[in-house]
């Protein structure tokens, strides 16, 4: 037995007594759903703080709505009461028991939870009836993307499938998905010291950040291959780095290689060949692209849409994006034609504080705001964003006091301030 297929061993056996240690094999679900496929839900009253928090949050909801601004709640929403967290859905049952010391939010139907071990945590996964899908037995986990997850058992990557069986096994210095059969790995990883007792993955999301201290953080390490579910290679080629394109199930992701960035198949063939100095996720049907120093799109199919011609640019918001030319901003449509001329230092989408096709402008360090048809609310004069009122009305804030303006941007006589976000909850 060679070398490599020694410690492919060894991390088999290790796996498996860490899993046999936990109660359940790697490979099947840790709880199975009753045989409609789901957890009964509790019937027992939600503890009050548990109900007055999601009171709360449906009442600022609801009137957020009123006025344009998206949700603030994404439910199956993680509660606690006396040191135990589960997950409250919005008809008051409780998704998720009180039975873990964390409960994060849901990505893909899936939510990671946390439980004390020792002086660490390990963690696993509920879907969101409260199913538990991997039993929390893991020193490292991640978020799902793209139906997989990876978790780490003894220093080694691998990725979970969402019914929490072990779609490729822990083997690798880090792991990503590609497609259904096809994943990502490097052979090594790097730590990066932070918070003690808490480690996570850094792929696709960025590390939690607390009192200017991070998490520990796990990065990937040397090239990228691609590999089959056996662990197999997948082709000769290797890569510098790799990025995510979209979110949703487009085959193709971005690839780097000495001559820049490409978007790749999972048969190695490039949908673009590596050109670009920067690729960018897919939002709004759209991807950023940096060639030569200028900025333009492609679509999901990539297809270059509007020919990299500016000096920056940001994601589409709706019909428009801020782009930037000669070191002022304004927007473009989805042709790359300008809809406002460049006039700012700087403009972004609304952030959620005002309707979401509303825009946040900057202008010698003071912010104004937009409406949809990009008619000035306001003109910079905000010393931070704007917030929409649950009346219709608008929040600022002048030389560090409150200012109200009428939803035409007028601005009202008496300084005062109103129900918001920001500023309370709804009555």
């Amino acid at each position: 037995m060679d070398r490599r297929a020694f410690r492919r061993l060894s991390l088999c056996v290790a796996a498996l007594l860490l899993a046999f240690a936990s109660g359940r094999s790697l490979a099947q679900p840790a709880m199975p759903p009753d045989d409609n496929g789901r957890l009964e839900r509790s019937k027992e009253p939600l503890p009050d703080a548990v109900r007055k928090s999601l009171d709360v949050t449906l009442a600022r909801e609801e009137a957020a709505k009123k006025v344009g601004l998206r949700p603030t709640g994404s439910f199956p929403m993680p509660v606690c009461d006396r040191g135990l967290c589960g997950a409250v859905d919005r008809d008051g049952t409780l998704a998720v028991p009180f039975a873990y010391e964390s409960v994060q939010p849901f990505f893909e139907g899936r939510a990671l939870v946390r439980v004390r071990h020792r002086y660490s945590y390990l963690y696993g996964y509920v879907d969101d009836t409260g199913r538990v899908i991997a039993r929390p037995q893991y020193a490292v986990a991640g978020r799902f993307t793209r139906g997989f997850a990876q978790v780490d058992v003894e220093g080694k990557s691998g990725l979970l499938d969402r019914e929490g069986q072990v779609a490729l096994w822990p083997q690798f210095g880090f792991a990503a998905p590609f497609t259904k059969d096809v994943f990502w790995v490097t052979e090594e990883r790097t730590v990066i010291q932070g918070n003690t007792g808490r480690q996570v993955f850094s792929f696709d999301w960025p590390p939690i950040i607390v009192n200017g201290v991070s998490d520990t953080v796990i990065k990937s390490k040397g090239k990228w291959r691609l590999v089959d579910h056996s662990g197999s290679r997948i082709g000769p080629q290797e890569f510098l780095e790799i990025r995510i394109f979209d979110y949703g199930d487009t085959p193709l992701m971005w690839a780097r290689t000495e001559a820049g960035w490409g978007l790749i198949k999972p048969d190695l063939t490039w949908q673009i060949e590596p050109k670009f100095e920067h690729g960018g996720v897919v939002h709004d049907g759209l991807a950023a692209i940096q060639q030569d120093g200028r900025w333009g799109f492609i679509d999901s199919a990539g297809r270059i849409v509007i020919e990299p011609r500016f000096e920056h640019v940001s994601l589409f918001s709706g019909p428009y994006a801020p782009a930037k030319m000669n070191n002022l901003a304004g927007l473009i449509d989805r042709t790359g034609q300008w809809v406002l001329e460049p006039q700012y230092d700087s403009i972004y989408a609304s952030g959620g504080l005002v309707p979401t096709s509303w825009w946040n402008t900057m202008k010698d360090k003071k912010l104004g705001l937009l409406d949809d048809a990009l008619r000035v609310l306001i003109a910079p004069q905000l010393s931070q964003s704007a917030a929409m009122c649950f009346d219709g009305r608008i929040l600022g804030v002048i030389d560090r006091k409150w200012k109200v303006f009428a939803h035409d941007g007028t601005p009202e006589d008496a300084e005062g301030s109103c129900e918001s976000l920001i500023t309370g909850r709804a009555k």
